[in-house]
């Protein structure tokens, strides 16, 4: 965020209105009204807790039927090692992505900006060696 103007945000708050408090019975009605949706909309309008309600009715679902949805439970287990699989080519492939992104940022800008990135990553590398000392 260092160097960033807040001031491109006004407008967007300036537009938002929230209540001062907000009934039980207001939040309760709320609540159900934006989970309880089509599954299709929540998907493309990317709304995870309705997403994760209707997990949840499958699960439950699927769970109730038994025997009967064996064959959906299957489906299910061979679409998950499909994106598993697809997954794992992407995390091998990845490193080819960031460096193809790396040498096109030192191509294009200065060598300077390496600084920026080996005092983030040292920051990063340091921070979770503190963590993983002291903390833990």
């Amino acid at each position: 965020g260092k160097g960033i103007d807040i001031g491109i945000f006004s407008e967007a708050m300036s537009n938002h209105q929230s209540p001062d408090t907000l009934s039980p019975s207001t939040f309760f009605t709320n609540f159900i009204q934006n989970t309880l949706i089509n599954p299709f909309k929540a998907f493309s309008d990317g709304n995870v807790l309705a997403v994760v309600v209707f997990a949840l009715f499958i699960g439950a679902a699927l769970i109730k039927g038994g025997d009967r949805f064996q064959s959906v439970r299957v489906l299910s287990l061979q679409f998950f090692d499909i994106m598993m699989m697809l997954v794992g080519w992407v995390m091998k492939l990845a490193p080819l992505g960031i460096l193809a992104l790396l040498a096109k940022l030192i191509a294009t800008e200065d060598v300077k900006i390496l600084n920026s990135l080996a005092e983030f990553a040292l920051v990063v590398t340091g921070t979770t060696i503190f963590h993983g000392a002291v903390v833990l």
